[in-house]
């Protein structure tokens, strides 16, 4: 199993969903709640404002990365001067960093916990077999594998 980098763990193809689709997903969840508010935005300009700042580096990194990590970065809230649209890209960011944990964080260490678990029950049976065949010391007539014991008995059921 090869070590992932940050960004592979977030863009890989064999995530069941898309970091696009997350923030894509919140953005509409965003205009959704200011439209409830009364707070009316165009919602293709809106998006691209948005995604705009996602990609732009902040520190040392894009400020997507620090939504998933859960850090508040001033140029999201900051959008407008309006306070119910600097809550409402709070929540944004709260929904970025729990729905990329969900979808894609969660799902990746499950599918790792259980290749490791194949792994080691993999290794379990391989050393069984060692120890079994450790133990079993052949005699005239007698089978060493109990895998082929097995067959053979089954095959003798049968007849």
């Amino acid at each position: 199993m090869d070590n992932e980098s940050w960004n592979h763990v977030w863009e890989c193809d064999m995530n069941s969903f898309t970091l696009y689709d997350i923030v894509n997903e919140n953005i509409l969840k965003n205009i959704e709640s200011l439209k409830n508010k009364n707070i009316h935005v165009n919602k293709e300009r809106w998006m691209e404002r948005i995604i705009k700042i996602l990609l732009e580096k902040s520190t040392n990194q894009l400020i997507i990365h620090e939504c998933i990590k859960g850090i508040f970065n001033k140029r999201l809230i900051e959008i407008d001067q309006n306070k119910d649209i600097q809550i409402e890209m709070e929540k944004l960011i709260e929904g970025i960093a729990t729905e990329t944990k969900e979808k894609i964080w969660n799902e990746r260490c499950d599918k790792i916990n259980k290749m490791d678990k194949y792994i080691e029950n993999k290794k379990d049976i391989i050393k069984n077999k060692k120890v079994k065949k450790g133990t079993n010391k052949k005699t005239k007539g007698e089978i060493i594998d109990p895998i082929v014991l097995d067959k053979k008995l089954n095959r003798l059921a049968k007849k």
